[in-house]
């Protein structure tokens, strides 16, 4: 009984649960954040876009040339007579002096003098050898015409104010010949020069009658020329065994309705029995009184060109005067190994 009533009469106890630290406390409420829905971004206003200006371009001044010579003289009449020059020969394979000396019109003797050869057998291949002159040297101040006719010739300048002339050689040897050399002067009004200039003839080997092109390109002046002249002050006897010539032009046409841009077409043949390398096409505009108004070298696409072989080749050429009545072409390269 008493027991009962103890037991009813006590109080009970409280459960205490243990305190916790504080940084574990902290740790619990950083979870709660955690798992909470996170808040909106707020929008971020894009900046104003900035406008672009248009950029003024630079002005680039326009370059134009004022031709500083002008050329409105003609050629003289004839043949031209050169300045003397001191011409050369290289020795090649098979050579001797005395074909050298019938090449050239003097004596194997005057060659042996002229060079101080004491034994022509001790002679080397690509020796230069000096060609003395075939007769008497002429009094002081004269010249020896060289048998050669320079035809067709015309002038311009350029745009860069530059003045060219334009022509072609004609072999009158009954020989072929190689590297014909053109020399020009121009002159003033109390026929002093003003410039000098020359140029090798754009073909590799000329035969007899037969026309060789050529540009000379004189430097820039500063005074009106009132005539000029032109002639051939060098040329060498033809070798074969370097350059190939057997090669024909054929189906040659051209149109000049595009103004100075004139469109030329052919083909280019091998008719010889060894193969060329480096051919090309060597193409003379004329207008209609046969004076050269353009001359251009055109490389053909092909490397080797073989015997009984075909090429064709088309291009441009500029007609620097003149409208253009007629043009010419022929083909040139190299003996392939």
């Amino acid at each position: 009984m008493l027991s009962g009533l103890k037991n009813r009469g006590a109080v009970p106890r409280r459960r205490v649960l243990p305190r916790l630290p504080l940084w574990l406390f902290a740790l619990g409420l950083a979870a709660c954040a955690g798992r909470a829905e996170p808040a909106a971004t707020p929008a971020v206003a894009s900046p104003a876009a900035t406008p672009v200006r248009n950029r003024t371009p630079d002005i680039v001044p326009t370059f134009t040339p004022t031709p500083r010579i002008r050329i409105a003289a003609r050629p003289r009449q004839g043949t031209p007579v050169p300045t003397p020059t001191r011409q050369t020969y290289r020795i090649e394979a098979g050579d001797t002096l005395i074909d050298i000396g019938r090449a050239f019109g003097v004596s194997a003797a005057a060659l042996q003098q002229a060079n101080d050869i004491a034994d022509p057998r001790t002679l080397q291949i690509g020796q230069t050898l000096v060609i003395p002159r075939a007769t008497a040297a002429p009094a002081a101040g004269a010249a020896t015409p060289l048998p050669y006719a320079v035809r067709g010739v015309t002038a311009y300048v350029d745009g860069l104010g530059v003045p060219w002339s334009l022509g072609e050689v004609i072999n009158e040897h009954s020989a072929p010949v190689e590297q014909i050399r053109v020399q020009g002067v121009l002159l003033d009004a109390q026929q002093g020069e003003i410039a000098r200039s020359q140029t090798v003839a754009l073909r590799y080997v000329t035969p007899p009658q037969e026309a060789a092109p050529f540009m000379l390109r004189f430097a820039l002046g500063t005074q009106e020329a009132a005539a000029w002249l032109l002639a051939v002050s060098q040329s060498l006897p033809a070798h074969a065994g370097l350059f190939y010539t057997a090669l024909a032009v054929d189906a040659l046409a051209f149109d000049a309705s595009r103004g100075a841009a004139v469109r030329v077409s052919g083909q280019l043949s091998n008719t010889g029995s060894f193969a060329a390398t480096e051919v090309e096409v060597v193409v003379t505009l004329y207008n209609a009184q046969d004076q050269v108004v353009g001359v251009r070298v055109l490389p053909l696409a092909v490397s080797v060109l073989e015997p009984g072989s075909q090429a064709a080749f088309a291009d441009a050429v500029l007609a620097h005067t003149g409208p253009v009545t007629r043009i010419d072409a022929f083909g040139q390269g190299l003996k392939a190994d």
